[in-house]
């Protein structure tokens, strides 16, 4: 066996974020192939004058999966009858990434591998692209059809992403607005008690998949209690879903030279298919 595997490596499509653990000890000269092509990889892209990528055992884990479940079930494609696609596979696994791509090869040696990957458009572009910081790749001895004299390679390339506590993503935010207004020349927006107060009372009904579906019942709601504030000559609500607080968008109202005072507030979110975010509601008055 080419893999001492920990876990089962089938994971079903339909499951829950990071409920598979794909953990495997590969063996010295699966480890060696492995690192061989880590290494001719990164050299083909310095020599293109590109950033090498880092290595990422998780994503290793999760390419070494992908390559043993061909192999077993004898298909060579990015999609699995048992874990579905890429983006399946490491949501089980519980790995955030703004990015995700994905090379698969089969070929009689590392070298070989790799050569017919950068003649291949798609795969070239995935192994020379700007935007993916790390790698992991898994290899298995065999290729299809129960061929002996053959490597399976995976390459999963991603971008990860950092997830912010909400105490996290709230200090983000503000730092985020404090900037934007400096490089805009503006004055400072007011943190107001009771700004933050409603936020943080009304951002649990903050739509996690489309946010502005729910801002107008929120900005109506908050009218309401600041009917009887003379200062207050206008409301604005900007609402997110994001993965950390300085990613905060702050344009629009936040970058008014009206806007006089801002309450934020964050709390724990998913997107559409339960991936976990973090969402942030900044209500903003003039």
């Amino acid at each position: 066996m080419v893999l001492a595997l920990l876990v089962s490596s089938c994971a079903p499509k339909a499951s829950a974020f990071g409920d598979w653990t794909p953990r495997f000890v590969p063996t010295a000269d699966i480890v060696a192939l492995e690192a061989q092509m880590f290494t001719r990889l990164n050299r083909d892209r310095t020599t293109r004058g590109l950033t090498p990528l880092a290595w990422n055992s998780r994503l290793a884990d999760v390419a070494r999966a992908h390559s043993l479940d061909m192999l077993v079930g004898d298909f060579f494609a990015h999609e699995s009858p048992t874990t579905g696609v890429l983006e399946d596979r490491l949501h089980r696994a519980g790995f955030l990434a703004y990015e995700l791509r994905e090379n698969l090869a089969i070929a009689g040696d590392v070298e070989r591998a790799e050569d017919n990957l950068l003649e291949s458009p798609g795969h070239y572009a995935n192994i020379v692209a700007t935007t993916v910081s790390e790698v992991g790749i898994g290899v298995v001895r065999g290729g299809l059809h129960g061929e002996r004299e053959a490597l399976t390679v995976t390459q999963v390339f991603a971008r990860p992403a950092h997830l912010d506590t909400p105490e996290e993503a709230l200090r983000g935010a503000w730092e985020a607005i404090a900037a934007a207004r400096i490089t805009l020349g503006l004055a400072p927006l007011a943190p107001q008690p009771l700004l933050a107060e409603l936020a943080r009372e009304r951002v649990d009904g903050l739509d996690e998949v489309e946010p502005g579906r729910s801002l107008a019942a929120i900005a109506e709601e908050a009218s309401r209690r600041l009917r009887t504030e003379p200062s207050v000559r206008g409301i604005r609500l900007v609402g997110q879903v994001l993965f950390r607080g300085a990613e905060l968008d702050t344009g629009g109202a936040l970058s008014s030279p009206e806007s006089r005072a801002v309450g934020v507030a964050a709390a724990a979110a998913h997107d559409a298919v339960g991936r976990p975010r973090i969402k942030l509601l900044v209500i903003i008055t003039q």
